[in-house]
């Protein structure tokens, strides 16, 4: 290996979800631009400096995908770095698996031409092969949703999105709270102007009678 090889580091998403039948539908995109462009792969890219890889593969999700998830919720799948990976250069990904509900209408962007549902055993299909290393990605990901591993990994998935919307609803009563202790606290201090207007007006009015009693002696 040269010693002056360059790793860049990328992040990939499995996004999965059930159609009205219950079937696992996997969200892929296919590629705008080389290498490979045309074929089919997993929604991803690179991380950019500074990024945590999570927040990179939910970032390149939306842009790719116009579908949003929370970093907080995405089970990792693995790390792929075999070399010739991707015809670039020397990359590293992580990938990670994410369930949208309700199989939400994607919008391709970015270097996706188009990224739509496909149901998950097409990749069994020759003709529905996908770019770079993410066939063995996509079969490890669908490891993890197989039946017999659902109280493994794939129960970790929902664990997450259970706690991620736990999270997000405790968020909300507290900022709740926050506001009614704001509301009181307006309350209270609406009622103390009110006090010193109604100190002032009388002390106002005592003095206006006491100039008219002096102007009539």
């Amino acid at each position: 290996m040269s010693s002056d090889e360059t790793i860049q580091l990328t992040a990939d998403v499995v996004a999965v979800s059930h159609d009205r039948d219950g079937t696992w539908q996997v969200l892929l995109i296919r590629r705008g631009a080389e290498p490979h462009a045309g074929s089919l792969a997993l929604p991803g890219g690179h991380v950019e400096h500074g990024e945590p890889v999570p927040e990179a593969a939910a970032r390149e999700l939306a842009e790719e995908t116009g579908l949003a998830v929370e970093a907080s919720v995405l089970v990792p799948v693995g790390t792929y770095h075999a070399p010739g990976r991707d015809p670039r250069g020397r990359c590293v990904s992580v990938a990670y698996l994410a369930h949208l509900p309700g199989l939400p209408a994607p919008t391709a962007a970015d270097d996706a031409a188009t990224a739509e549902w496909m149901p998950l055993h097409t990749r069994h299909d020759p003709a529905a092969q996908l770019a770079f290393d993410h066939q063995t990605i996509l079969d490890e990901a669908a490891r993890l949703l197989n039946p017999d591993t659902t109280a493994g990994a794939a129960t970790t998935l929902f664990r997450h999105e259970r706690d991620a919307a736990l999270a997000e609803r405790d968020a909300a009563v507290r900022a709740a709270d926050a506001i009614e202790a704001d509301r009181d606290r307006l309350h209270d201090r609406f009622e103390a102007l009110q006090a010193e207007h109604q100190k002032a007006r009388t002390s106002w009015d005592r003095e206006r009678k006491r100039f008219h009693t002096t102007l009539s002696t």
